[in-house]
């Protein structure tokens, strides 16, 4: 399954999309670091300019880090918790829904 990292341009945060519309927020907020994992997807959204209010329209599950987690293991975790059951390989794309996130 194919999957997308989108490194903010404002700040120290970062989505991770997969090819399904899965989507997870990570950044750093009050002294510790912290996921969100969206229960809607980008499939379900029908307006690309207000994509985080539909997201948002779903539940939300927050993730707390303890101590300073590598990305990779951000990635890893957010992955494992959208695409279930977790296919056998993962494939990096940056053309992934440019169409919502344009490089």
């Amino acid at each position: 399954m194919r999957y997308r990292v989108i490194k903010s341009t404002i700040d120290e945060s970062f989505d991770i999309i997969t090819e399904n519309g899965g989507v997870a927020y990570f950044h750093y907020a009050d002294d510790n670091f912290v996921t969100k994992y969206f229960t809607r997807g980008l499939s379900d959204c029908t307006n690309s300019d207000y994509v985080w209010d539909e997201l948002s329209e779903g539940k939300i599950y927050t993730k707390d880090w303890e101590g300073t987690p590598t990305f990779d293991e951000v990635v890893k975790d957010a992955l494992g918790w959208l695409v279930f059951p977790e296919p056998e390989t993962w494939e990096h794309d940056e053309n992934l829904w440019t169409e919502i996130f344009p490089k």
